[in-house]
């Protein structure tokens, strides 16, 4: 287990496993550009990454934000 806290729920960051279940990662995700710091995978997946992807669509197609 981690003592690591999400920057943007304030939740626990959940350790990364193996498929046999050995722990190889506790420190979370980058959160950026949403917030400076780490956060859980949640997070990560319902924040980060459509942000990220979002900019990444909009800088192909020459759009800002």
């Amino acid at each position: 287990m981690t003592n690591e806290v999400c920057c943007l729920c304030d939740g626990p960051i959940d350790p990364h496993t193996t498929p046999d279940g050995k722990v190889y990662w506790t420190l979370g995700h980058n959160a950026q550009p949403v917030k400076e710091g780490q956060c859980c995978t949640k997070c990560h997946d319902a924040k980060v990454l459509p942000l990220r992807l979002s900019r990444l669509q909009n800088r192909q197609t020459g759009q800002r934000g």
